[in-house]
C-alpha cells in the first residue's frame, strides 16, 4: 500500500488554504458591513428585569439592606425606582453585611440581592448569587473553555437593574434633586474587529480538522478492504495452521499502520512548526495529540473490520461511515462543553477537534511552556479522552472479533464449544464397523478419541460428530470418506485446531493437541479443496 501521492496532495491543500485564511484581508465596505451586523433595538432596563422570574416569587425576591443608621428613607427610596413595579421584591433590613451572610446561609436563594452603603453614600456593595462580572473582552479568548463561565444573563436581569435604582438614590441624596429621574436602556454594541479575527480562527481550525482528520481516517477505508479480503481467503485459518497466534494477524496491521500514520503526523507537525503557523511547544503537543489519535484510528479500524465478511461491501460502508466519522467534530463543534465531552468519550475525532481547537487558541494568545500548556484542564482532559479512545476502541475490537470471528479463532477465543459435555458420555457408540482394519507393524501417530462435536441453528442442535474415534499409523494413507455434510472438514478443522469439540481429545505421537499446538503445528500441513498448484496452460 502507497499513499504518498494522496498525502501530499492533502498536506500542500492543507498549507495553502492555511495561508489564504491567515493572510485574508477584509476591504472597507465588508468591514462597515460587519460593524453594523449584531446591532439590536435598545430595551429599558426594567423591562429586561422583568424576565427575571425569581422577581415574581415572595421566598426568592427580597433584597437584604445594609444602610448607614438603618436609614428607612434610603431603603424606601431604593425600593420606589421604577424598576421595582410590578414585581413581588421587598426589603429585608440588616445590622451588617455579616448578619446579612448569616441569614442568606440559613436560609438559601431567600436573598435575590444584598445591598451594602457605606456612610459616605458614595461608595456602595452589590451582591448577588451566582454571578460574576462578564467578560467584556471574551471573544478575544477561548469560549468554549471547559472553565468558562457566561453570567452575562444573570448579570443583566439582577445586578444591573438594582444597580441603576441605588444609583438614582444616591444621585439625589449626594445632589439634593429629589426629582431626578434616571432611566436606563440597554442593547447590543456592534461586533468588534476581534469577532471577526475570532471567527476566521474558527473557520482555520475546522478547515485543519476536517483535513488532518480525513487524512488520517480515509486510508484507512483500504486497509479495511484488505484485512476483510485476508478473512475471506482464510488467512488467518492459515496462519494458525502454522503456529502462530490468532493475535499476529491484528499486530502486523498494528505495527504497519502506526509507523504509517505516526510519519504523517510528524511530518505535518514539522510543516506546521516549519512555516511559523506554530510554536515549538504547541507544536509538540500537536505531535502527541496526532499520534494517540492516530492509535485510536487504528483500533476502530480493526474494529470495524470484525462485522464484515465481504471485501467490497465492507469497503463501500466503511467510505460512507469514516467519512462521517472524521466530521463528527464539526457536527458537535457549536454544542456546549459537557455535550462535547460526552461525544469525545466514543468518538474520538471530537477529542481531537478540542484539543487543536485549545493549542491553537493558545498558540494565538502568545508564548507557552510545555507544562504550562500539557496541565492546562483545556489540554490535559480531551487529551485523557483520546488515550480513553485508544483502548475504548481495542477493547470493542477484541470482544467484536471473539463475538464474529470463526470459532477458536479470535484473540480473546472465549467463545468455547464445551455445551453439554456431560450429555455425550453416556453414549458408547464409536463407528467402528466403518473403519478399515489397520494390519501394518508400525505404531500409532494420530490418535482421535470420542470427539464430539454440536452445532446450533435455527435454535435446533444440530450433532455433526458422534463419538468419532479412530487411529492413524506412520506411514499410512488415511483417508476421510464422506457425503457432504458427514463432518469431514468439522473433524479435520478440530484434528488441526481451528475448531473446538464438545468432547474428546486428539493426540498426536501421544501427546494431547490442545496442550502442545505450537510444536505439533511446527510439522502440520493443509491442503485446502479448490486452490491450484499449478495452474494448466488453455
Amino acid at each position: 500500500m502507497v499513499y504518498k501521492g494522496l498525502y501530499f496532495s492533502q498536506l500542500k491543500t492543507l498549507i495553502i488554504i492555511e495561508f489564504k485564511i491567515i493572510n485574508k484581508q477584509n476591504d472597507s465596505h465588508s468591514n462597515n458591513k460587519e460593524l453594523r451586523k449584531g446591532l439590536t433595538p435598545v430595551k429599558d432596563i426594567s423591562e429586561i428585569f422583568s424576565t427575571n422570574l425569581l422577581v415574581f416569587d415572595s421566598k426568592t425576591s427580597n433584597i437584604g439592606f445594609v444602610v448607614p443608621n438603618n436609614d428607612e428613607n434610603i431603603i424606601n427610596s431604593v425600593m420606589s425606582s421604577y424598576i421595582f413595579e410590578g414585581t413581588m421584591a421587598k426589603p429585608l433590613i440588616f445590622s451588617s453585611d455579616k448578619e446579612m451572610e448569616e441569614y442568606f446561609l440559613n436560609n438559601p436563594n431567600a436573598l435575590l440581592a444584598g445591598i451594602i452603603i457605606e456612610p459616605d453614600y458614595k461608595s456602595y456593595t452589590i451582591r448577588v448569587d451566582s454571578s460574576t462580572i462578564p467578560e467584556p473582552y471574551a471573544d478575544q479568548k477561548d469560549i468554549n473553555s471547559l472553565l468558562s463561565n457566561d453570567n452575562t444573563t444573570y448579570y443583566l436581569t439582577t445586578f444591573t437593574p438594582i444597580q441603576t435604582a441605588v444609583d438614582q438614590t444616591l444621585t439625589k441624596i449626594l445632589t439634593g434633586e429629589s426629582t431626578l429621574n434616571i432611566t436606563t436602556s440597554i442593547g447590543k454594541l456592534p461586533e468588534s474587529s476581534t469577532t471577526s479575527e475570532a471567527s476566521k480562527n474558527s473557520l482555520f481550525v475546522i478547515v485543519v480538522f476536517f483535513l488532518i482528520s480525513s487524512l488520517f481516517l480515509l486510508p484507512m477505508v483500504n486497509v479495511i478492504q484488505l484485512i476483510v479480503s485476508e478473512k475471506e481467503r482464510k488467512i488467518k485459518s492459515y496462519l494458525m495452521l502454522i503456529g502462530m497466534h490468532p493475535s499476529s494477524f491484528w499486530l502486523s496491521w498494528v505495527i504497519s499502520n502506526i509507523l504509517y500514520l505516526f510519519f504523517i503526523s510528524l511530518i505535518m507537525v514539522i510543516a506546521l512548526f516549519a512555516f511559523r503557523v506554530v510554536e515549538l511547544y504547541i507544536s509538540l503537543n500537536i505531535l502527541i495529540t496526532l499520534c494517540l489519535y492516530s492509535i485510536s484510528v487504528i483500533n476502530f479500524t480493526l474494529m470495524f473490520s470484525t462485522f464484515f465478511n465481504n471485501a467490497k461491501t465492507a469497503y463501500s460502508v466503511a467510505d460512507i461511515t469514516f467519512t462521517l466519522f472524521s466530521a463528527t467534530y464539526i457536527i458537535f463543534k457549536w454544542s456546549s462543553q459537557i455535550i462535547k465531552i460526552i461525544a469525545a468519550i466514543f468518538v474520538s475525532p471530537v477529542s481531537l477537534g478540542m484539543l487543536l481547537e485549545k493549542l491553537f487558541s493558545m498558540n494565538k494568545e502568545g508564548t507557552h511552556g510545555f507544562l504550562d500548556i500539557i496541565t492546562n484542564k483545556d489540554i490535559y482532559i480531551p487529551l485523557i479522552i483520546l488515550a480513553w479512545d485508544v483502548v475504548f476502541y481495542f477493547v470493542l475490537a477484541l470482544i467484536f472479533d471473539a463475538c464474529f470471528s470463526e470459532e477458536n479463532q479470535s484473540f480473546l477465543s472465549f467463545r468455547k464449544s464445551r455445551i453439554g459435555k456431560n450429555n455425550y458420555s453416556k453414549n458408547t457408540n464409536t463407528n467402528n464397523e466403518h473403519i478399515e482394519e489397520y494390519k501394518g507393524q508400525e505404531r500409532s501417530c494420530v490418535e482421535v478419541k470420542n470427539i464430539y462435536k454440536e452445532y446450533k441453528s435455527n435454535g435446533k442442535k444440530i450433532l455433526a460428530l458422534n463419538n468419532v474415534s479412530f487411529e492413524a499409523y506412520r506411514n499410512e494413507i488415511f483417508c476421510l470418506l464422506g457425503h457432504n455434510g458427514a463432518g469431514k472438514s468439522t473433524l479435520v478443522n478440530i484434528m488441526t485446531g481451528l475448531t473446538r469439540p464438545n468432547n474428546g481429545t486428539v493426540l498426536y505421537d501421544e501427546q494431547e493437541f490442545e496442550r502442545n499446538k505450537t510444536e505439533i503445528r511446527q510439522h502440520m500441513g493443509k491442503y485446502k479443496t479448490g486452490k491450484k498448484i499449478i495452474k494448466k496452460k488453455q
